[in-house]
């Protein structure tokens, strides 16, 4: 297929590959979200530039704020030095996400690669997870990097972990405990580790044609005491969760429901049509997933098989809301599996037939698969995540005309815009290094007390406005 001396072969056996791949990836992931650069911030990103100031303020609350009660300060502290290299200029908020998410993707190539999968499939698996559209919020929301590191550390323990595997070597073992330890205390999904390297020691033994040792298994005991310990930790501090205490988040058997119905979702992103006909989509999931599972043992693909219920694992923990349903972020690691998947189907469609049209259909398949999420991230990114972040400007351009008539103990507001009322007095403060004070919330039908400042969302001029006062 790849002729001796073609720019392919050349460019797959330097030893400079890995780099030039990586950058390639770079390059790539900045013409897919090109769009970012022109927008502002989301809103919980005024939220982490808040904090962020307090952080760089007292160092020591980077280690002790708990952002929705969750033990984060890895993410803490990403957020102090980023607001102090970054400041307020949203663009560079954005290519750090752009450039990490790149990163992601090489890292699961190399990740691929050293389970055992050949390096033209590793490379079209991470091309096929950079593209895909329905992580598209964590990439273009700032405030999701911490999806991004979160994945980007996974990745890193798991590379470390298939080292120590293929060596034995102390080093990569202890690198992973380090890299494990970085997970925990990053983000709430670290309860996926655990089964993340079982699934990787699974996947690595089948490539290879190992037995899993007795060894392994007494290897893999501190990161199973590590994952229980983190539990009950967070089982102690979530008896007070908003998420909780709002019935935001509860076990039940939408949980096990939402799971299945996402599996699709990383192939085919119809999201509005899978909430629209839920009983229908899963149903036709339930099917799905027969039939991978079905063309799993009769083929004999059994890595399938291993990716198929990791893909169900990482679904587990964000399930269970009972409010959202399939968010976007929430699956950024499973579009993952996805490219991983295609990859594996391919690569067995490959096999079938040395005619030229065939493989080119294969190809093609592939490329028209990339080339419509790509679209697809375009057309989220202006038609839905675009008017929210101009919206968030013109509220923070607005509020600079009327902040310096704004008490500084009190002000009352009407919540009647997109803008959570909680983050105007962090826009303030950020922005204008003004306190607002004390929020207080009216609705349409409240009449503005007497001699209070009240602010609102003007929907026929399209402006924040403070009102007269009375």
């Amino acid at each position: 297929m790849i002729q001796k001396n073609s720019l392919i072969l050349r460019l797959k056996t330097s030893k400079y590959f890995n780099l030039y791949f990586l950058l390639f990836l770079i390059g790539a992931s900045i013409l897919i979200y090109w769009r970012v650069f022109s927008l502002f911030f989301y809103q919980d990103d005024f939220d982490w530039l808040y904090q962020a100031w307090r952080f760089n303020q007292n160092f020591t609350t980077a280690f002790t704020y708990r952002m929705s009660n969750f033990f984060t300060p890895v993410i803490n502290i990403y957020f102090m030095l980023a607001y102090k290299i970054f400041f307020l200029n949203p663009i560079y908020y954005h290519l750090a996400n752009i450039v990490l998410h790149a990163i992601n993707a090489y890292l699961f190539f190399y990740l691929l690669q050293k389970i055992g999968y050949k390096t033209q499939w590793a490379v079209v698996a991470s091309v096929l997870f950079l593209v895909a559209r329905y992580p598209v919020e964590a990439v273009v929301w700032i405030g999701a990097i911490t999806i991004l590191i979160f994945s980007f550390l996974l990745l890193l323990a798991g590379i470390a972990w298939i080292n120590f595997l293929k060596t034995n070597q102390k080093f990569w073992y202890i690198l992973t405990i380090l890299s494990s330890l970085l997970v925990f205390i990053t983000k709430e999904w670290a309860v996926l580790l655990t089964p993340f390297l079982a699934i990787i020691a699974l996947l690595y033994n089948y490539k290879q044609e190992q037995k899993i040792s007795k060894k392994l298994f007494l290897c893999f005991i501190p990161f199973v005491f590590l994952t229980l310990v983190y539990l009950i930790f967070e089982a102690s501090v979530q008896k007070s969760s908003v998420l909780i205490a709002n019935q935001m988040y509860g076990f039940g058997i939408h949980g096990f429901k939402n799971i299945i119905s996402s599996v699709p979702l990383v192939f085919l992103p119809i999201i509005n049509f899978a909430k629209a006909f839920s009983t229908f989509w899963l149903g036709a999931s339930f099917a799905f997933a027969g039939v991978i599972v079905a063309f799993t043992f009769y083929y004999k693909k059994y890595d399938l098989f291993y990716w198929l219920v990791w893909l169900l694992i990482i679904f587990a923990p964000t399930s269970f809301f009972l409010r959202w349903q399939f968010v976007s972020r929430y699956g950024y690691l499973a579009s993952m599996v996805a490219g991983i998947v295609l990859v594996i189907v391919a690569d067995w469609a490959w096999g079938l037939s040395k005619k030229r049209l065939f493989r080119v259909i294969i190809v093609g398949t592939l490329c028209t698969w990339a080339v419509i999420n790509i679209y697809l991230i375009q057309r989220m990114i202006s038609l839905t995540y675009a008017p929210i972040y101009e919206y968030n400007k013109k509220i923070t351009a607005d509020l600079a005309l009327i902040v310096d008539k704004l008490p500084t103990n009190r002000v009352y507001f009407y919540d009647n815009s997109i803008l959570p009322y909680f983050l105007l007095s962090k826009i303030s403060f950020i922005f204008y290094q003004k306190d607002l004070g004390k929020m207080y919330i009216l609705t349409d039908e409240q009449s503005c007390p007497v001699g209070e400042s009240c602010v609102k969302w003007d929907y026929l001029e399209k402006r924040l406005i403070l009102l007269p006062q009375k």
